[in-house]
């Protein structure tokens, strides 16, 4: 009896977040960091330069690696706290004052 096809097997309606293959790979290479044994802020360096051409890529690697099925992975915690750090290095600082510029009496 051979396995039914992809087509034939009922649709599911968990679908993980951030499946595009960048959120993959940038999940993937924080884990990867994760495991090395270089300085954090050299770690912390190196996925900022590989986030950098992929707007928004931090954000969706950040919560494929809270998916469930990843519920189990060793080093998990660190890669998040790694991607936390980034998207908080990546985010442009807000000028004092929100950004509203003040003028002088007229």
């Amino acid at each position: 009896m051979s396995a039914p096809a992809p087509s034939d097997m009922a649709p599911t309606t968990y679908q993980a977040p951030g499946t595009d293959a960048t959120s993959a790979w940038l999940a993937a290479y924080a884990l990867g960091l994760a495991y090395s044994a270089h300085p954090d802020q050299q770690r912390l360096a190196c996925l900022l330069d590989a986030a950098q051409p992929h707007p928004g890529g931090l954000e969706a690697a950040h919560l494929r690696l809270q998916a469930p099925e990843m519920a189990g992975h060793i080093s998990r915690q660190r890669a998040l706290h790694l991607l936390e750090q980034a998207m908080t290095a990546h985010t442009p600082p807000v000028p004092p004052g929100g950004g509203v510029r003040r003028q002088g009496p007229a």
